[in-house]
């Protein structure tokens, strides 16, 4: 056979040669496997995620603390994390749980990590008796569409970032929660967001937020950041008493008075609210009036503000409120100007009213008398031929 017929057949073989799936990163017997063998592979994989060793809780030896098993596949915990409950940190991350209730019997366990997964709500966290010393749970990066209650009473750090939470109307507050964390949802309100007394940080950004109102009994809130949503308006301020940062970049803001709103945050230290329509309409010039709005502010758009540049705006502040001073007086004094001409002028036109209508009843009057004195006139031409016609007929 030729060169070129062997070139062609080899070409002929290309064309319908069926392209070979690519091999799977674990065994094909994995995925297929009956559950003892998944049961075996769990046990092998939490074997070999076991780190750091520590005493137990109740003091009576030592064993290992901490669990990382990340990127493995896992679906399923069957009932194997009872055989370890002295387990203080765990990290589940990068597998494929739905379901992972088995890790209420951990019972000391202080942080967990269960972020991308399949979990699509919060309802083993809201189990009497369950997590009770859980400080850090973090699950971002699964399904989850409803923000609901948890119980686990020592929380203080809960991530929820990069899920599908449309609601927190099933949430109803937490007595430890310190760091809210809930980026990149579809979050439209804040209504669930009360009695939150230790709460100082909610990182809110990338939702669909159009107010910040429902805010409420959240003493310590320090941070607030919600970067990306759809605020158009101020009004509905809570009382946020330790409020520091307050991040509202990449709003709808379209008026520089909504600022005004922000006066009763006292000690708001700084602020950023850059692309919103008001400050691209506005430019540098919006950080000068966010100077003069927010007088106690420092940071703006994430750079300090110097003395000067506070003095400056704050110098310009007094000629402006001395020259609306003016400028109002100057408007009294016109008012009062325009005020007094109207009086006189109405004066003037009643006064010429009351002359019209006087020399009218002159005029009437006249008349009056000039047609009486016509009559009395006749009245005394008519008598003599009256009483010579009297003569006549006698």
């Amino acid at each position: 056979m030729s060169q070129q017929d062997e070139g062609e057949e080899k070409q002929d073989v290309e064309q319908v040669e069926p392209i070979e799936p690519e091999e799977p990163d674990v065994p094909q017997e994995e995925y297929y496997a009956p559950e003892s063998l998944q049961i075996q592979k769990l046990h092998n994989d939490i074997k070999e995620g076991l780190k750091r060793i520590g005493k137990t809780a109740n003091l009576s030896g030592y064993t290992f603390v901490e669990l990382i098993c990340e990127n493995k596949k896992i679906d399923k915990l069957f009932n194997i994390m009872q055989d370890y409950v002295h387990l203080r940190k765990i990290s589940f991350a990068n597998n494929q749980l739905s379901d992972v209730n088995s890790l209420q019997t951990i019972k000391y366990l202080t942080n967990l990590n269960l972020s991308f997964n399949q979990i699509t709500n919060l309802d083993c966290f809201n189990v009497p008796n369950t997590f009770e010393f859980l400080e850090e749970l973090n699950l971002d990066n699964n399904k989850i569409t409803n923000f609901g209650q948890i119980n686990a009473p020592r929380l203080k750090k809960l991530s929820l970032k990069n899920n599908l939470i449309k609601s927190a109307q099933g949430f109803n507050g937490h007595n430890t929660l310190e760091i809210l964390e809930f980026r990149n949802n579809k979050l439209e309100s804040f209504e669930g967001f009360q009695n939150l007394l230790k709460l100082k940080q909610i990182w809110a950004a990338q939702n669909a937020i159009v107010s910040i109102g429902h805010l409420t009994q959240l003493p310590e809130l320090h941070t607030l950041h919600l970067r990306a949503n759809k605020i158009v308006v101020l009004t509905d301020i809570p009382n946020l008493p330790k409020l520091h940062h307050l991040n509202l970049r990449a709003n709808l803001i379209e008026k520089l008075d909504e600022f005004n709103n922000l006066k009763s945050l006292e000690t708001l230290k700084s602020i950023t609210m850059h692309e919103n329509p008001i400050a691209t309409e506005m430019g540098d010039g919006i950080r000068k009036e966010i100077i003069m709005i927010l007088q106690q502010i420092e940071r703006v758009n994430k750079e300090p503000v110097p003395p000067e540049e506070k003095a400056d705006a704050l110098a310009e502040l007094k000629e402006r409120i001395a020259a609306a001073i003016q400028k109002k007086k100057e408007e009294e004094e016109e008012a009062a100007r325009l005020a007094e001409e109207a009086r006189l002028a109405e004066e003037a036109r009643l006064a010429e009213e009351a002359a019209k209508a006087a020399e009218l009843a002159a005029e009437q009057a006249a008349a009056e008398q000039e047609a009486a004195d016509k009559a009395a006139a006749e009245g005394r031409t008519n008598q003599p031929k009256v009483e010579q016609e009297e003569e006549e007929e006698a």
